[in-house]
C-alpha cells in the first residue's frame, strides 16, 4: 500500500500565476510541446477552483515544486 502524497493548501490567485509563469516559459521555449509530470493535472484543479469560486485549492505538495522545477529548464 503506498502513502499518499502530502498536501497543502495554497491560494487560488496564487496558484494560477505560478501555474502562469511555468505556462509562459514552456510557451516560449523551442520544446514547449512536452509539458512537466501535473502541469494539466494542477491547471485543471486551478480552474476548477476558479470556476466554483474557491479561494483554496487543496494539491500534493510535490506538484508544484516539480513543475516549476521543470519549467526552470525552459528558460533556454
Amino acid at each position: 500500500m503506498q502513502d499518499k502524497p502530502a498536501s497543502i493548501t495554497i491560494d487560488t490567485v496564487q496558484l494560477r500565476e505560478r501555474l502562469n509563469r511555468v505556462y509562459a516559459a514552456m510557451k516560449s521555449s523551442k520544446n514547449w510541446a512536452t509539458s512537466p509530470q501535473h502541469f494539466y493535472d494542477l491547471w485543471d484543479l486551478k480552474e476548477l477552483a476558479l470556476l466554483h469560486e474557491q479561494e483554496t485549492v487543496k494539491i500534493p505538495a510535490s506538484w508544484l515544486d516539480e513543475i516549476e522545477r521543470a519549467g526552470q529548464g525552459y528558460h533556454h
